[in-house]
């Protein structure tokens, strides 16, 4: 018993030495991350990336820049990480920086979800890394190579952002993950400073071996060294493409090599399909691909022509002889061999110069031709072995007076960023005629007073020119009766861009003040698939839109070289964008398929040719670098069987000294049909392969209508459609083998024909219902010998939605069952596709629409195949209308219902007004019929955010904002449209929702700032009631700053009617009280009361044995006692109720603050930490309760259960509220250091008087043990 006793004096050590800990754990400095050291000059290398020009090892173990200047305003960056970094499977981010690493301007990539982005980086912690506004990046895109690089590639412009990207000296900062996560987090040491020069004004070394296969090599053939000698029988020479992947070679005749292609069992391809192509520029389209080891064996010559697997075809325009796969070869090897002749094909084999290869396996591991995944990349290679060598290191550049020399760094032009498909009938390097820069070879305008024209979409849309000193005129001949669009971007895209837009109605037509009766033909700048507004920096004059005697709509205008965002360029090739109405309506509105984009040489030289005879022979007269459009090569899709590792040379093909038009190459299959593939099913002529064997489409044309049968691998519904673009929908379709209960026929009824003709309106099954307007005949579903399903059907080519062409090539979908049933469902990723058939001719033209046989033009438009639409931009806005914008901003017409009860606004143009917040924040508006015209005026110089939602809260809402820095706001306007979908800054992105008009922003005569805008009732996420009160939340900038950032206690919300003015409620700043009154709650609950009780309980209501000290009267001992024992129920009394109005403190603190935060608690630290201390609250009492009397055996654990809860909620509790400090600070942009103070100092205090009561009763009780002990009488129990 006196054991227990002294071990129960000491159990006050245990939450003392605990409280100690957490105590110094709380005041933890933030320390700086390391800033990398003092900074290294980075030393430049000839880039081993296709497309790039320069590199630098920025950590010295393998983290690479590339980079390549992209025009005179921007530059092309890559940031590679190869195995052995330690970065290639982390995110990683490059900087611009005054040398250290805040502040900064970041672009980091490999971030989740395969994202790079622009990030401003203010602080040391990941909350201080936000979405940058003062600069952006394009072109974004994370691949990997062959050797296992993790390459994340952006541009940059010169000049933007707080830290400009410069043409020459550079200080960047680089880091990466140090926890191998693509998540942000600290980076542990992986971060340096480089300063580099973009200009390599020193010179560059040559590259640095990548690993295995991890890019193409650069340079030609050397002349000096022999080639490996071949490890394959039968064979020369031999060049691995990547680990395991070997090309085989040996001359077979003066112009032709026998080549193998072999797999071996350590390369991960050997059970799968495997390809080599020969590419102008390493991009995987255009090119001439062999592929092997498919289904049965199959090895084949294959054109492809997109990224998309029906943009792979099988062609007859190169031969590679009786092509084999020999399986289990050469020691566990496949093999597929084959001969090329050189010469042939779109893109010919050269023996004497280098050959830009890429390879390709399979991504799944199948036979069967699909996505290749990471299992692709790029090799260049020389044949040439007689004493020449497959090239391996890079030679120095050539200089560009010599042009028939192969560059070994081809300069780039812009990376497409996922523009239209390319044509077919415009690559790169397809002969070997043709000047070279001239534009002599430009076909004759047809109109009067131009030189050159230019088919960018067949007939549909000419466009004709005359180049000037510094000005051109041009023309547009459209087949349309509506609006018609020219424009001019980077990279072949939609957006940015700057257009000319002719043919709208003159209520819509604007000038380029923004005001309505604009000439017929203006000028534009469109900055996102909605927002087309007026350009000011591109001036259009001499306007007109006729008609043309063939009933064509005609605009025409004159604009100067050299103005605009994106000037023409007579020295080369310009990008531009086209589109026209799709319904040929003059109000703008989304154009369809009727879109696309095309490279095209205005060289202010030009001597106009004479217009084509019409023949088909494919002889060609263009030039490549003349007026001939060249194909903007489009960004990889997810159904990719090649590569495409790198941006196209502005220039010569490697290989060739210059570039023949297409027409050099055109077989003369639009002559006659007889150069179609014969059937091979009875009663057909012609067929061609959609899907290899998998889907085998046959025809025979018979005067106005067409016999098809679709010969399919598969047990379950077969589809062919017909579309304009390629895409799923709209579309007309045949489809057959559906269920009995399922066929439809013509007017909707269940049992229509074995084959029936419906309509695609959208991706569901919903969405495919009976066309009326396409009759089918002669339908039926057979089972070929091969045991394929065989859909049967005849339809007149004249008639539906999509009517097939007489007169060239018609645009296809096809698509069959994923899982073999006959119900329909989704297809699935691979089975579907689209193609270009000339049905009359009977050629295939692969995936790409907007060409036919023979044909110069490079133009490129529709879109992308199968269930994927509007992958590829457009010239023109999209879905949402730009009409409204117009009428938004000079619409007259107020509501009439009641306005007279609102309070009348102060500034001119509006009616009435509402304060938010006071004089702070004050409201303006005036309603029109179909749109709201806002000002929103308020007291800060910062930025102003009004926003509409259902709940009140930041998030989920739509909002306008506006005086963000230059340049930061959506669409660059002066108040640009977001979405707010959380609430950090990250989470407010601009938005094509809902769109907003007439925007500005002014200072007011009061010194505030004033921002302006219209948007309509409808669109967004959170439209405004037309018929009743509005929730509108609205904050601004907490210390005057323009960078988005959080807004302290300015902020609130508010219920305005705007029809009849009335304002419904008004709330300011609820939060911000409701959170000081939470945290003053909990702080007086566990600062005060519970310490306080606790210091109560240890005083006076301890168990204790007191024995009577020696010399001391029993009579005057026994007083004492019973003095203690008068004060122990009081005290009881005392602690019970002081706990007691805790809880209660903190119940209801803990509800405010639940209610406040919208949620129960569960957001960051300080709720998930609130919500354990709410459960133990309430626990505690409990056990309290249950107390067991004096003297029994489970007293003791009693009572240090009870004890060890009750400082636990205490300790937890001084942990959450120093957390809910720093809460407050971040939400509210406030300074909490007062606060943190006093809380501090109150818990201080309390620690001080335990551990002074703890040393008291521990030196009496030693001293006691030092006296003698007088047993002559015992005290009761105290």
């Amino acid at each position: 018993m006196a054991g227990f006793r002294y071990c129960g004096r000491f159990k006050s050590l245990v939450p003392l030495v605990a409280l100690w800990l957490v105590l110094c754990a709380l005041p933890s400095a933030l320390s700086e991350d390391d800033e990398g050291g003092n900074a290294v000059t980075g030393a430049c290398e000839v880039s081993s990336l296709l497309g790039y020009k320069y590199a630098v090892d920025l950590s010295g173990n393998g983290l690479y820049l590339h980079w390549v200047p992209n025009g005179s305003t921007k530059m092309d960056f890559a940031i590679e990480a190869r195995p052995g970094s330690g970065a290639e499977t982390t995110w990683v981010s490059v900087g611009w920086s005054a040398g250290r690493m805040v502040p900064a301007d970041a672009v980091m990539g490999n971030l989740p979800g395969n994202k790079v982005a622009a990030y401003s980086i203010q602080g040391y912690d990941a909350q201080s890394i936000k979405a940058a506004t003062a600069f952006s990046v394009a072109g974004t895109a994370v691949k990997y190579s062959n050797g296992g690089s993790t390459i994340s590639k952006f541009t940059r412009t010169i000049g933007d952002g707080d830290f400009p990207v410069a043409p020459d000296a550079n200080t960047l900062i680089w880091a990466f993950s140090g926890s191998g996560s693509q998540s942000l987090d600290n980076h542990n040491g992986n971060v340096g400073i480089v300063n580099i020069d973009f200009t390599c004004a020193s010179g560059a070394a040559p590259a640095t071996a990548a690993p295995s296969g991890s890019g193409p090599s650069s340079g030609g053939a050397s002349g000096s060294a022999s080639c490996p000698a071949s490890s394959l029988a039968g064979f020369d020479y031999q060049a691995e493409l990547t680990t395991g992947l070997l090309l085989h070679w040996k001359q077979a005749s003066p112009t032709s090599l026998d080549m193998a292609l072999e797999a071996t069992a350590s390369s991960g391809a050997a059970g799968s399909w495997f390809s080599v192509a020969w590419s102008g520029d390493g991009r995987m389209s255009p090119s001439d691909a062999v592929i092997g080891n498919m289904p049965g064996g199959a090895a084949g010559a294959y054109a492809i022509t997109g990224y998309d697997i029906g943009a792979v075809a099988p062609t007859s325009s190169f031969s590679v002889g009786a092509a084999t796969t020999e399986a289990a070869a050469n020691g566990g090897s496949t093999v597929v061999k084959f001969t090329r002749t050189e010469g042939e094909g779109t893109i010919p084999m050269s023996l004497s110069a280098p050959n830009a290869l890429i390879w390709a396996y399979s991504g799944s591991g199948s036979q069967k031709l699909d996505y290749h995944g990471k299992h692709v990349g790029s090799k260049t290679v020389s044949f040439n072995c007689g004493g020449s060598s497959t090239s391996t290191t890079p030679a120095t550049p050539a200089t560009p007076a010599t042009p028939a020399t192969p560059s070994p760094v081809p300069v780039p032009a812009p990376p497409a960023v996922t523009p239209a498909p390319p044509s077919t009938s415009s690559s790169p390097g397809a002969g070997s005629s043709g000047s070279n820069g001239s534009n002599s070879g430009c076909t004759a305008s047809t109109l009067a007073g131009y030189s050159c024209s230019e088919k960018l979409s067949g007939n549909d849309f000419v466009l004709h020119w005359k180049t000037g000193v510094d000005s051109i005129d041009l023309a547009c001949e459209v087949a349309t009766a509506g609006w018609v669009s020219l424009g001019w971007s980077a990279d072949g895209m939609m957006y940015p861009a700057d257009a000319i837009i002719g043919n709208l109605p003159s209520s819509t037509a604007r000038a380029a003040a923004g005001t309505a009766g604009g000439a017929t033909v203006s000028s534009y700048s469109i900055t996102s698939y909605s927002d087309v507004t007026p350009a000011s920096s591109l001036a259009v004059s001499a306007t007109a839109v006729e008609t043309s005697s063939n009933g064509k709509t005609v605009i025409k205008f004159s604009r100067s070289l050299a103005d605009g965002d994106f000037p023409i360029d007579t020295s080369g090739k310009t990008t531009l964008i086209w589109a026209f109405s799709a319904d040929g309506s003059k109000t703008l509105a989304n154009h369809g398929g009727n879109r696309g984009s095309a490279a095209v040489s205005f060289a202010a030289d030009a001597a106009a040719s004479s217009p084509p005879s019409g023949s088909d022979s494919g002889s060609g007269t263009g030039s490549g670098s003349g007026s001939t459009a060249s194909p903007i090569p489009p960004t990889q899709s997810p159904s990719v069987p090649t590569p495409a590792p790198s941006p196209p040379p502005a220039g010569p093909a490697a290989g060739s000294g210059n570039s023949s038009s297409s027409n050099s190459t055109s077989s003369s299959s639009n002559s006659t049909s007889s150069s179609c593939t014969p059937s091979t099913i009875s009663g057909y002529t012609c067929s061609a392969k959609l899907d290899g064997d998998n889907f085998i489409l046959h025809w025979k044309t018979t005067g106005s209508d067409i016999a098809m049968a679709c010969e399919v691998a598969t047990t379950g519904w077969v589809s062919l459609g017909w579309s304009s673009g390629g895409t799923m929908y709209p579309a007309d379709a045949a489809i057959g083998n559906l269920p009995s209960s399922t066929k439809r026929a013509a007017d909707g009824t269940a049992g229509g024909a074995a084959v029936g003709s419906y309509s695609i309106a959208g991706y569901s099954e919903s969405d495919i219902t009976p066309a009326s307007s396409l009759t089918l005949s002669a339908t039926a579903v057979e089972s070929s010998a091969n045991g394929k399903t065989v859909i049967k059907f005849t339809r007149p080519m004249a008639k539906g939605a999509f009517p097939m062409s007489a007169n060239g090539p018609t645009t296809v979908i096809w698509a069959y069952s994923a899982d073999g049933t006959q119900a329909l469902a989704n297809h699935g990723p691979n089975n579907r596709g689209s193609a270009t058939i000339d049905f009359v001719s009977g050629s295939t033209s692969g995936s790409t629409s907007g060409s036919t046989s023979g044909s110069t033009s490079g133009s490129t438009s529709g879109s992308t195949s199968g269930s994927t639409s509007g992958s590829t931009s457009s010239s023109t806005s999209s879905s949402t209308t730009d009409t409204s914008k117009a009428s938004n901003s000079t619409s007259s017409s107020d509501s009439s219902s009641g306005s007279s009860s609102c309070t009348p606004s102060t500034i001119p143009g509006y009616t009435c007004s509402a304060q938010l917040s006071g004089d702070k924040y004050i409201l303006h508006w005036k309603a029109n019929t179909s749109a709201i015209n806002f000002a929103a005026e308020v007291a800060t110089s910062g930025w102003v955010s009004l926003g509409w939602n259902s709940n009140g809260k930041m998030e989920p809402a739509d909002a306008a904002i506006g005086n963000l820095p230059a340049g930061g706001n959506a669409n660059g306007a002066a108040v640009g449209p977001y979405s707010i979908t959380g609430y950090g800054a990250s989470d407010i992105g601009a938005t094509s929702a809902f769109a907003l008009s007439a925007t500005a922003v002014e200072t007011g005569a009061n010194g505030k700032t004033v921002v302006k805008f219209s948007r309509p009732l409808a669109g967004g996420s959170f439209p405004i009631n037309a018929n009743g009160p509005t929730t509108v939340i609205w904050a601004y900038s907490a210390g005057g700053s323009q960078t988005l950032a959080n807004h302290g206690p300015n902020c609130g919300s508010a219920s305005i009617d705007f029809i009849s003015g009335s304002t419904v409620s008004s709330s300011s700043s609820s939060k911000s009280t409701a959170f000081i009154i939470h945290g003053w709650l909990l702080g007086i609950s566990f600062g005060i009361l519970m310490p306080a009780a606790i210091l109560i309980s240890r005083l006076f209501l301890a168990d204790k044995l007191q024995e009577k000290p020696p010399g001391v009267d029993y009579v005057q001992w026994e007083a004492q006692v019973a003095r203690a024992k008068s004060w122990k129920p009081m005290a009881f009394e005392t602690h019970k109720w002081m706990q007691i109005i805790a809880v209660v403190l903190a119940v209801v603190g803990c509800i405010i603050g639940f209610v406040a935060s919208g949620s129960v608690g569960l957001q960051g630290t300080h709720g998930q930490l609130g919500v354990a201390i709410f459960v133990l609250i309430f626990i505690q009492p409990v056990i309290g309760h249950f107390r067991p009397n004096k003297g029994t055996v489970n007293r003791p654990t009693w009572f240090i259960i009870h004890w060890v809860f009750g400082m636990l909620i205490v300790g937890l509790a001084w942990v959450n509220t120093f957390l809910g400090f720093d809460a407050m600070a971040v939400k509210f942009a406030s300074d909490m250091q007062v606060y943190i103070i006093i809380f501090a100092i109150a818990i201080g205090l309390f620690a001080a008087i335990y551990v002074v009561v703890f040393v008291v009763d521990q030196v009496a009780f030693i001293l006691a043990k030092l006296r003698p002990v007088d047993h002559g009488k015992m005290s009761d129990e105290v």
